[in-house]
């Protein structure tokens, strides 16, 4: 199975989307270059995120989570959880993920209000220059909470290799 994006191909996918014969590493094809998605549960960076109107950054030296960022290291994968305790209140948070001196982020606009008692995970890809700054910079744009039994984790996932 193949699909086109773009001016690339991506090749070698079984029915369900994932590449034939790997498990925790993911190989794509776009072209003449290879990607690898490695999925390691690498750390946790935030738990119980239960921020209202704060505005302060917080900042990550990637390496204490990932051994090895490489030259062909293309994107950080995070994941944001969200559990929502249930009745009518909020539990919002906006932010960008970036490399410090990266211009390029990932963002994240999450927005929950009467929610059921739910969970939510939601992966971000944080373009990753290999060469750059070794610092995770999670800037906040937003946030509502008005509930204790509502809050976030974010977690490092692991990294996307490109160009091998």
């Amino acid at each position: 199975m193949a699909i086109t994006l773009g001016n690339g191909t991506i090749t070698g996918l079984n029915e369900g989307g994932l590449p034939d014969g790997t498990i925790g590493l993911n190989d794509l094809y776009t072209g003449t270059m290879k990607y690898q998605w490695l999925y390691n549960n690498k750390g946790t960076l935030l738990t119980s995120v239960r921020d209202s109107g704060s505005t302060s950054n917080r900042s990550f030296n990637i390496n204490s989570y990932i051994n090895g960022v490489t030259y062909d290291t293309r994107a950080i994968v995070l994941r944001l959880k969200y559990v929502h305790g249930g009745g009518s209140n909020h539990g919002y948070w906006d932010f960008r993920a970036y490399q410090s001196g990266n211009g390029n982020y990932a963002q994240s606009n999450n927005s929950h209000y009467d929610w059921y008692y739910n969970t939510d995970n939601y992966h971000l890809y944080v373009p990753w220059d290999p060469d750059g700054s070794s610092t995770l910079v999670i800037d906040n744009l937003s946030s509502y909470n008005t509930s204790s039994s509502n809050y976030y984790n974010l977690y490092i996932e692991g990294y996307v290799r490109g160009g091998i």
